[in-house]
């Protein structure tokens, strides 16, 4: 299946929580796990869109599941520790 896509801004603190949760100290060590350009995974991590298999690999890679949606939204009280 070819296409782009991206996830919602507010998935933006999951995403980043999940990197440093799965042992990534940075983003050039998760662009050579997965077998990517660095560009790639930081157009990811920005929420720019990519390509679809490229989403699939790296979601699947950090555990993510549900990126859309409320299921997203961080709770009130949850402090900002990162970019």
């Amino acid at each position: 299946m070819s296409g782009f896509l991206k996830f919602a801004l507010e998935c933006l603190y999951r995403v980043r929580l999940a990197v440093r949760c799965n042992g990534f100290p940075n983003q050039r060590s998760h662009a050579k796990e997965l077998g990517l350009t660095l560009a790639t995974v930081r157009n990811f991590l920005t929420s720019k869109p990519v390509d679809y298999a490229n989403f699939v690999a790296i979601t699947t890679k950090l555990n993510l599941t549900q990126l859309t949606g409320g299921a997203c939204r961080p709770p009130a009280n949850l402090p900002i520790l990162f970019l």
